[in-house]
């Protein structure tokens, strides 16, 4: 791994945790956490199959680390 991904990525969660926490807090209810501006996003059609379709891969991408992610690995023996 490497240190500078590893603290981007701890910062994105950190960051993330403070906006969702203030969200939460916030006594004005309505279109400030992310499930809430999903929810906007994903109310368009075709937004809902970019969605859907996003998911999808990010389920086999982590089902499966990764194997499916570049087409030229898919029958290749990752023991060899």
């Amino acid at each position: 791994m490497k240190p500078r991904y590893v603290a981007a990525w701890v910062t994105l969660a950190v960051a993330f945790l403070a906006i969702e926490t203030l969200a939460l807090l916030d006594r004005d209810p309505g279109g400030d956490t992310l499930s809430e501006l999903i929810w906007e996003i994903v109310a368009i059609p075709v937004l809902w199959w970019v969605a859907a379709g996003f998911l999808f891969w990010l389920s086999i991408h982590f089902l499966f680390r990764g194997r499916f992610d570049d087409p030229r690995d898919w029958f290749r023996d990752r023991d060899n």
